[in-house]
């Protein structure tokens, strides 16, 4: 994604066009959303400033008291990148574009008809911090590592 060209990953109003009902159309990009301020991807000064709650907003989400689309519909229903830190652009910028489609192949086609329940938010959680890691380099590199320490102590403590 070209950032100087593309602000927005995604806007409410492009998924209203798919799903009349705004809770089912802000789903995808709250569980996103709550994911990104879970994992302190979001720029919460920028979020703060959109939204005079945000901080409270933001708290409650990671206490899983109120959802991602809360937040979302608070900031004006748009993932603009200046919402996220540079950590959060540089994934999403790379990622956001497959993001959908994760989310059909991760829960099946009607990704509207998905609840935004917690437990749909961990199979999300594991999938796209998976892919966080994986974008650092994380993960990958480090397995064989940790399968020689774990082939070290296997051998010196069961001779």
């Amino acid at each position: 994604m070209d950032s100087a060209v593309e602000a927005v990953y995604d806007d409410l109003d492009q998924h209203m066009a798919h799903e009349r009902d705004i809770a089912a159309a802000a789903m995808p990009m709250g569980l996103l959303l709550a994911w990104t301020a879970n994992l302190q991807l979001l720029d919460e000064s920028r979020v703060s400033a959109l939204a005079p709650n945000a901080e409270r907003l933001l708290l409650r989400i990671r206490y899983r008291e109120v959802k991602g689309s809360e937040l979302l519909i608070a900031i004006g229903g748009s993932l603009r990148r200046e919402l996220f830190t540079p950590a959060g652009q540089t994934f999403l910028d790379d990622y956001y574009e497959q993001y959908l489609a994760d989310l059909g192949t991760l829960f099946g086609p009607d990704i509207y008809g998905l609840a935004e329940s917690w437990d749909n938010y961990d199979i999300l959680a594991k999938h796209l911090t998976a892919r966080l890691m994986a974008s650092r380099g994380i993960g990958v590199a480090r397995r064989p590592l940790l399968s020689r320490i774990r082939g070290y102590f296997s051998r010196v403590f069961n001779p």
